[in-house]
């Protein structure tokens, strides 16, 4: 007696199909049995590994009748060798939740990487200086990629990596266009400002979309994002004009008290000039302390209100990447793909 395979039930020796449920009985001889493959989930995967690169955190292995499956929204995958902050879920791979807000667990990220205020200070100097200041709009997007992908949990370790120039310089395009369109919305009276004021979070929501997915043409994909942005604008927004509306005051403060110290300073400088140059020469040494004063006050208040401004676009980015991950499951999927296919391509033979 032998025993079917479908059904289970017995047959008589030498049968080729079973009586109860007419399954071939020969079909599983020829073939050994299929085990299921399990779902393989790696977390993130250091950067030392030439073949991978670090958004590349996760592989999943699907079955090939299983390729059009996507994980649910809320999904979180393990990660392996790094220890999350507290409260907030682990990385690699999945949506970025925790239990803080949006804008305060971007802050907490930021405050929380390893030598923040150097590289900010560091990436302050880079934005003074022409053509370099690429680099800058390109890490704070890399940044917004990591959140967006659940890859790092801290800033980028390097500055002047990941094609970062490049991204930048994409980023910087995307600003050119999109300074036209604000000058045609602010022709029309009151409304077109408004509407140029709302446009900013997206116009920022679009270069987070294009550096998750690697694709300089996804920011222009107006549909898609329109189709995300719905889901949560008014977030969006706050992402983008609370951290704008704080920098915004901090700058007048700090402008506002350095003004004054500069000035009094100017008015002591010149005051010891003119009475150098009438009848007190012994003072002209005081002169030139007072001037050298005044000048290092101008380059440490412009020094200070760069660092502040690369502070709050890094702030803003990382909140948009964490938005993405929550709101935007689409885009990480789609960004997984891309890297996926890219590091595997098909072959002639699979096409």
């Amino acid at each position: 007696m032998s025993t079917c395979f479908q059904c289970g039930a017995s047959c008589p020796e030498g049968s080729a199909f079973c009586p109860q449920c007419g399954a071939s009985l020969h079909a599983y001889d020829a073939a050994p049995a299929q085990v299921p493959q399990a779902q393989v989930t790696e977390g993130w995967i250091p950067a030392a590994q030439p073949a991978q690169t670090s958004y590349q955190h996760s592989t999943y292995q699907q079955p090939p009748f299983q390729q059009d499956y996507q994980q649910p929204y809320g999904y979180q995958q393990p990660y392996a060798g790094q220890q999350p902050h507290p409260g907030q879920q682990p990385y690699g791979g999945g949506v970025y939740a925790s239990g803080d807000g949006i804008l305060s667990q971007a802050w907490n990220d930021l405050v929380k990487s390893k030598g923040w205020f150097g590289k900010s200070l560091l990436l302050a100097l880079l934005s003074i200086v022409p053509v370099l200041n690429f680099v800058v709009i390109g890490y704070r997007l890399r940044f917004a990629k990591d959140a967006a992908l659940a890859a790092r949990p801290d800033l980028p370790e390097r500055i002047f990596a990941e094609r970062g120039f490049v991204l930048g310089f994409f980023a910087f395009l995307v600003y050119l266009v999109a300074g036209v369109a604000y000058l045609v919305l602010d022709m029309v009276p009151f409304v077109g400002f408004v509407a140029a004021l709302a446009l900013m979070g997206p116009v920022e929501l679009a270069l987070v979309y294009m550096a998750t997915v690697n694709d300089f043409a996804a920011a222009f994909s107006l549909g898609r994002i329109w189709e995300i942005l719905k889901r949560g604008a008014g977030s969006v927004l706050a992402c983008f004009w609370i951290p704008t509306l704080i920098t915004m005051a901090l700058v007048a403060a700090i402008s506002t008290i350095a003004g004054v110290l500069i000035s009094i300073s100017l008015i002591d400088a010149v005051g010891m000039g003119a009475l150098a140059l009438e009848s007190y020469p012994y003072m002209a040494p005081s002169f030139g302390v007072m001037t050298v004063v005044t000048i290092v006050l101008c380059i440490v208040l412009a020094l200070v209100l760069a660092v502040v401004d690369v502070v709050c676009s890094l702030v803003i980015c990382r909140a948009l990447g964490i938005w993405v991950s929550r709101f935007a499951p689409e885009w990480v999927a789609e960004a997984n793909a891309r890297a996926q296919y890219a590091q595997n391509p098909p072959q002639p033979w699979q096409q």
